[in-house]
């Protein structure tokens, strides 16, 4: 039996997702465009090997290439950022905007974890598990 069944295969890359972002309230409120742009910012992510966040960029006929219609895409973005997913930095005239993940650190600075704070009070909370019951 291997002793890491649950670890990635050998030369591929991964990421974090841990189990309280999963099930708060940003993560479960982003829209299925806000998802696929955050998709692209992972795949982007793990192909710099981890040494890319703050730096991510998004070309917008990239994303439309990933199924982001034109017509969505800031607002998806604006979506992510909104949820505390994501930081822009818009560099303005004929520089590209870079994003940050913010629940991954820099390399130079701590995760910020804004998805933390975010509150969407349409929501159901999580349901817990029912417990099995014990046989007598």
């Amino acid at each position: 039996m291997t002793k890491n069944k649950n670890r990635p295969p050998a030369g591929q890359s991964w990421i974090w997702l841990t189990l309280e972002m999963m099930k708060s309230d940003a993560w479960r409120s982003a829209g299925i465009n806000c998802r696929r742009f955050i998709d692209f910012l992972l795949i982007e992510f793990m192909g710099t090997a981890g040494e890319g966040n703050g730096k991510l960029k998004a070309p917008y006929e990239q994303l439309e290439q990933v199924g982001i219609s034109a017509r969505y895409i800031a607002d998806a973005i604006d979506q992510a950022e909104t949820l505390g997913l994501v930081r822009c930095c818009r560099g303005g005239m004929r520089v590209a905007t870079t994003y940050t993940m913010t629940w991954l650190d820099t390399g130079t600075e701590p995760a910020t974890n804004d998805w933390r704070a975010h509150r969407n009070p349409k929501l159901n909370p999580w349901p817990t598990p029912k417990k099995k019951e014990q046989k007598p």
